[in-house]
């Protein structure tokens, strides 16, 4: 076996502890200082993943994980996504005791989310998303002395483990009938046949997955969960366990449900549709911002499951080069958003809507990029937002001409979500500041400089995203192999 597979994880872990030790031998250490140090260090092991990772298809153990261009793409991902959380909280961890263990988990559930995405097999794939979201019921919950965390974290860890009992029944079926949990033993079976019971087992896996990532109807966890959270772990539940979720759902609707995408697609557009009506609508009735990002991020799942269900095309590989791009997409303009939302957390302690009033008053910069972040996540033109759904819909629209509706419908899901961005928007440029809301908000030099760095890749992207398209393209040419 080659073990030098394992680098990218060994290299998260090590820093992980490293953290933990050194906090051990130096407590009295700035909390802030020692985010910053970290963050720093995650992105340049991420530089070093890129580099140094294979781009050909290779295989650790017996075929349990298989490393190539498209693990590669989701470790930088995971990685750049941990990193940016982790400056992000920096001013929250400032004074605040078990600073290096909330570093530390941050990168334990980078760890899980690599498993995720490199997984081949059934069993590998459970212990990574269970790696993943032990580390997130305890940083969901990090806030313990406030009610509404416990809250949060108890809801999230009882749903967890609702969606896990689900994967486990599913993974006990599969096994009873194919007498294996690698992906390619199950789809070869599945070729000569399925079984009612083989079906029960792929239900339940399906169902499992569907909670994890906030699907409808198995949403019920996500907005007490991201209103309960610290900002930053809000975030970082929007885009990391998203991506990573989205990594193990295209790895298996390639190999495991190959041979029944075509009548499995029923399902997933099902889930697709209801994820994106009722996530934009029941948006537009939200006063709390992390609420409102919460049911943003479920209209957005309804789009990845849409391409999902779209894999029953003759090209599957273009789709998925579409569901890669908007994930990055994604990931950048809504972490710009909850750093915004960070940022003036720290500063004033609120995080309502009405609370985003005269930000434009209080501090241009704010104002600026979260209206950028905001435009590029409902799709318009000259952002990121527009060109990845504009890749993704075509992608999916060329599937078939009964796909041609359902992308339809996604754009109107996205004409709806520009209803409540553009609400907070008003906010921001139109209302006057709330009374006792009127002081200028002061953004420290690393924030400053994470704002513009999101900001150029939000306007970038919009306008030339054809770097981000070839190494998608790239990566999603091993999925199918």
């Amino acid at each position: 076996m080659n073990w030098l597979l394992l680098l990218p994880a060994y290299s998260v872990m090590g820093l992980a502890f490293s953290i933990l030790l050194y906090d051990l031998a130096f407590p009295n250490t700035n909390k802030k200082i020692l985010s910053y140090v970290a963050g720093i260090l995650l992105a340049l092991i991420g530089i070093l993943i890129w580099q140094t990772s294979p781009t050909e298809t290779e295989i650790f153990g017996r075929d349990i994980m298989v490393f190539d261009s498209f693990s590669r793409f989701f470790f930088v991902v995971f990685v750049s996504i941990g990193s940016i959380t982790m400056i992000m909280s920096a001013k929250l961890l400032e004074n605040r005791e078990g600073g290096a263990e909330y570093l530390a988990l941050i990168m334990f559930s980078v760890v899980g989310a690599m498993g995720m995405a490199a997984a081949h097999e059934l069993i590998t794939a459970y212990i990574s998303l269970e790696l993943l979201t032990f580390t997130l019921y305890v940083l969901v919950g990090f806030s313990w002395k406030k009610k509404r965390s416990n809250e949060a974290a108890l809801k999230y860890i009882l749903m967890g483990a609702v969606a896990s009992a689900f994967l486990l029944f599913g993974i006990s079926y599969i096994y009873g009938i194919t007498g294996s949990t690698h992906y390619n033993v199950i789809s070869s079976v599945m070729s000569d046949g399925t079984t009612p019971i083989m079906l029960v087992g792929i239900a339940l896996l399906t169902v499992g997955i569907g909670f994890k990532i906030a699907a409808v109807p198995f949403h019920m966890w996500t907005p007490d969960a991201y209103e309960g959270a610290p900002i930053p772990i809000s975030g970082y539940l929007a885009t990391g366990s998203k991506a990573a979720a989205l990594a193990l759902v295209i790895r298996l609707s390639s190999s495991v449900y190959s041979e029944i995408i075509d009548s499995w697609s029923v399902i997933f557009l099902t889930l697709a549709v209801a994820s994106m009506v009722l996530g934009n609508l029941v948006a537009i009735r939200q006063s709390n911002m992390k609420r409102l990002m919460a049911y943003s991020s479920i209209g957005q799942v309804g789009f990845f499951l849409l391409g999902i269900a779209a894999f029953s095309s003759t090209e599957p590989e273009n789709i998925v080069a579409g569901l890669l791009i908007h994930s990055v997409s994604y990931a950048i303009s809504t972490l710009a958003v909850f750093l915004v939302m960070t940022i003036i957390f720290v500063e004033t302690g609120k995080e309502d809507i009405d609370d985003y009033s005269g930000l434009s008053q209080r501090n241009s910069l704010l104002a600026i990029v979260l209206t950028a972040s905001l435009f590029s996540l409902a799709g318009f033109p000259f952002f990121i937002g527009f060109s990845s759904k504009f890749y993704l819909f075509t992608t999916i629209g060329m599937a078939g001409n009964h796909f041609i509706f359902f992308v339809g419908i996604a754009i109107l899901a996205s004409v709806i979500s520009v209803f409540y961005y553009l609400k907070i928007i008003k906010k921001i440029y139109i209302d006057e500041p709330k009374i006792g809301n009127e002081n200028i908000i002061e953004v420290n030099y690393a924030s400053r400089v994470l704002l513009i760095l999101l900001t150029i890749f939000l306007g970038l992207g919009g306008l030339y995203i054809a770097p981000l398209a070839e190494l998608a393209e790239g990566a999603a040419r091993n999925v199918f192999l």
